[in-house]
Parts: C-alpha cells; structure tokens; sequence
C-alpha cells in the first residue's frame, strides 16, 4: 500500500518521528513518501497517489501549525486526492492536545476520509517550554511509534 506522511515540523521532532514511521512502514512492506508542508506542494501528492496518509505535526500556541492546515485543506481541493481512503494523526506537544482540531480539518477538508480512532500524541520538551528549541523525544517514543504504526497497517487492512 501507498502511504504518504505529511509533516510540518518547527525544531525537528516531528521531522524525526515522520521519518521513523517512514522507514518502519517500508519494512513493514509499504511504499511510503514523506511531503513536509513547508517544502513540497500539496499538490505533488498527485504524482504518488497514496491510499492513505499520515498527518503529523507540532503544536504552536495551542494549535496545529496554519502550515499544516492550509496543507491539508488544499489536498481536499486537489482532483485526485480521492485515492486516499484512510488516514491517521501524530503530533508533538508540551501539554496541549491538538489531535482532536487535526483529525477535525482532515475530516473537513477530506470528508470520504475514513480516520483511525488511535492517535499519537509524543509529549516534546518540558511543561515549561525550556526545550521547545530541541530535539527532545521521551525516552520510550519508537516503542510507542511502533505500536501506532501498527495499529494504522491493522486499520489500512480492513
């Protein structure tokens, strides 16, 4: 199957978890491709055409990125998006849940969009933010990331 990650990422945790659940996807036998909102157009998703996608993203003021939004609304507006058929949500946070308004706009912007109940929120930093400006993934992240994926290959087959 054909698994686009789409990511948005301010100081690389995202990055980082994007791209392990890249490769663990091509070990589990996927064709994956990452597009980071920042530096691919929604569009370019046409050239992959995905069956599903994975949407992650940080957390900034209490919110997804308006990098990400606009992403994900432009890729309902995209004529061939309809070859993604499931999706699922992962984001990086120092205590804000904003999993909930992701899976919201992709629900709003991709409505025939079948959304994997399971999200992965991976607590970045401190509660006070003194490390919002760092690589700092909890200790147990690829562990959790693993069984996420999981659950999202188990989703895709039904």
């Amino acid at each position: 199957m054909k698994i686009a990650i789409l990511y948005d990422s301010k100081f690389g945790n995202t990055k980082k978890i994007a791209e392990f659940l890249a490769t663990e996807g091509r070990t589990a036998g996927h064709e994956t491709q990452l597009f980071r909102t920042t530096k691919t157009k929604a569009s370019a998703i046409n050239t992959f055409q995905p069956e599903a996608i994975m949407v992650g993203g940080p957390t900034h003021f209490g919110k997804p990125t308006s990098t990400l939004i606009k992403y994900v609304k432009k890729l309902g507006k995209i004529e061939h998006s309809s070859t993604i058929r499931k999706a699922a949500v992962f984001n990086c946070y120092t205590g804000e849940e904003v999993t909930k308004a992701m899976k919201g706009q992709i629900s709003d912007s991709l409505p025939n969009i079948e959304l994997l109940d399971q999200v992965f929120p991976v607590l970045t930093g401190d509660q006070t933010g003194d490390n919002w400006n760092k690589i700092f993934l909890p200790p147990n992240w690829k562990g959790d990331a693993k069984s996420f994926l999981s659950a999202f290959l188990n989703f895709l087959s039904h």
